[in-house]
């Protein structure tokens, strides 16, 4: 799909840069392989395939629950309702919880962060406990943070300190800011983490078509240098 889109860039409403570094369509697949964000995208089609409870038997990723990953236009609709103020990288809703996934695969997060997604929970969904996962290539706290905090339960201390953040849509009351605080739960997963868990799921896998979904991340994840499958192996 990117090798004709490289070649037929008209058909996206763009024209093509003859003096662009970008010069070949291996080069145009280089260059976007290595976004964030196309690691964004491949989760949320994994997800949209492969439900979270899948990976999630050991509940590793999310308090126990049946989750659908909510993407493509309806995660729109939910960014669109509050004027954009966040974009969620991963978002599930399950029966009684609701997860998060926030993805970095070279910066760090933040508390910033943090609070953004409290506070779209706290205007869609404050019923629900939240559960944050913080999916980074970093295994503490100190090194995920830009802040360098030194352990999850700082998260909760920073957070308890700063008021929902406001926005032209319309902020939610702090009660109600305040429940959903009380009752996240903030994980650190890295991505050794996820190959660990694709993998299991992979083993305990009979359907072929859904094997090669799993083997698909993997093989991504590996690609992209996120992970160290050699490593675990050794384990």
């Amino acid at each position: 799909m990117i090798e004709f889109y490289y070649w037929e860039p008209q058909h996206l409403g763009r024209m093509k840069k003859p003096l662009s570094r970008v010069n070949s369509a291996d080069a145009a697949w280089q260059r976007v392989s290595g976004l964030e964000v196309a690691t964004n995208h491949i989760l949320n089609l994994y997800f949209a395939i492969v439900t979270l409870q899948v990976i999630n038997g050991d509940e590793a990723w999310a308090t126990g629950d049946t989750y659908r990953c909510v993407a493509g236009r309806e995660l729109e609709e939910v960014v669109r309702a509050y004027d954009g103020f966040t974009q969620p990288d991963l978002l599930f809703r399950g029966l009684s919880n609701d997860c998060a996934i926030e993805l970095k695969t070279k910066g760090k997060t933040s508390i910033s962060q943090v609070q953004k997604y409290a506070t779209l929970q706290a205007l869609t969904r404050p019923e629900k406990p939240l559960t944050l996962v913080l999916l980074t290539p970093h295994g503490d706290p100190s090194s995920a943070f830009q802040e360098a905090l030194p352990d999850l339960d700082a998260v909760h201390q920073e957070l308890t300190h700063r008021p929902p953040l406001s926005i032209s849509a319309g902020s939610p009351s702090e009660s109600t800011y305040r429940n959903v605080l009380a009752a996240l739960e903030v994980r650190l997963r890295s991505y050794d983490d996820l190959y660990t868990s694709v993998r299991q799921a992979l083993l305990a896998e009979d359907n072929s078509i859904a094997r090669r979904v799993h083997q698909g991340v993997l093989s991504w994840l590996t690609g992209r240098g996120l992970c160290n499958p050699g490593a675990l192996a050794q384990e």
